[in-house]
């Protein structure tokens, strides 16, 4: 009896590992409080945006947003779909009909600039594949893209660490300010010249966290 039980264990799981590569996953308690976070803020796209968004797509950026959050916890999924929605509404395919000031172009999710993307991608397939996440080379996979957002801002948080910014940040950006410089990168930060462009962002991310 026990032999039967066990053997229809092992095709259960079995069964289970084929239809979803990514259980791993599932195993996170709150995959379910970041799927509807995710759903909350697809609903917060226009119109033309959310029909990207079908069930698959919802499962593989709340997968993303797990995968985050256990390689770097200190990036709640919260912080970084309030990113993603100030960067690009949740529109998967985003490519801005202009160009940065210094030429370069943003792709995707979080809007992952082509000067770093290479670098950054790199970094995340990494991540992913060490996770085993199954990805693809696609420029606007959605794991890959959000993974590099996440490393994008684990690297600005750590360069803000650095004596000759942290004392320099200012008091209503003291917490979030690697979400903040996510928009400029850190030079761009505490650039006098950019504190309109700064305020604009930071009440622009403001607003979607506060819905969040």
């Amino acid at each position: 009896m026990k032999k039967i039980i066990y053997t229809s264990m092992m095709l259960l799981s079995t069964a289970i590992i084929t239809i979803d590569s990514n259980l791993y996953s599932f195993s996170n308690p709150y995959r379910e409080n970041i799927r509807r976070d995710v759903l909350h803020s697809v609903k917060m796209a226009e119109p033309k945006i959310r029909k990207q968004w079908r069930h698959k797509q919802v499962e593989t950026l709340t997968t993303a947003l797990v995968a985050v959050e256990d390689v770097y916890p200190h990036i709640n999924h919260k912080y970084l779909l309030s990113t993603i929605l100030t960067e690009s509404e949740m529109d998967i395919y985003c490519v801005p009909k202009h160009r940065n000031e210094n030429g370069s172009i943003d792709y995707g999710l979080s809007q992952q600039n082509s000067r770093y993307i290479k670098e950054r991608y790199a970094k995340a397939r990494k991540i992913l594949k060490s996770m085993h996440i199954k990805h693809t080379k696609n420029k606007f996979d959605i794991l890959v893209n959000v993974m590099a957002g996440a490393v994008t801002l684990d690297e600005f948080k750590h360069d803000l660490t650095h004596k000759k910014y942290r004392n320099r940040i200012p008091k209503k950006y003291k917490h979030i300010a690697h979400f903040i410089a996510y928009n400029t990168g850190v030079g761009g930060f505490f650039n006098p010249n950019r504190e309109h462009k700064r305020s604009q962002y930071y009440n622009r991310y403001k607003k979607y966290f506060v819905r969040l």
